[in-house]
């Protein structure tokens, strides 16, 4: 099973901390936003993180058997 993970982008700006949240559906969405924001955190001085909510996101769900035919 899946669970969503926040993307967390944390950076100080004139001397105040600002955090900015994004919610995701799985970790390697998360892992993949992570790499396409390296740029703007390096520039910025930011730490980018990926917590795991603990929130299922996608569950399996049984499927019903086919009817049997005589």
């Amino acid at each position: 099973m899946e669970t969503f993970y926040v993307l967390l982008f944390s950076y100080t700006l004139q001397g105040y901390p600002v955090e900015r949240t994004l919610l995701l559906e799985s970790s390697a969405q998360c892992n993949t936003a992570i790499r396409a924001n390296e740029g703007v955190a390096t520039m910025l001085g930011a730490d980018l993180f990926c917590i795991d909510t603990g929130r299922i996101s996608k569950s399996i769900r049984p499927r019903l058997r086919p009817e049997a035919t005589q």
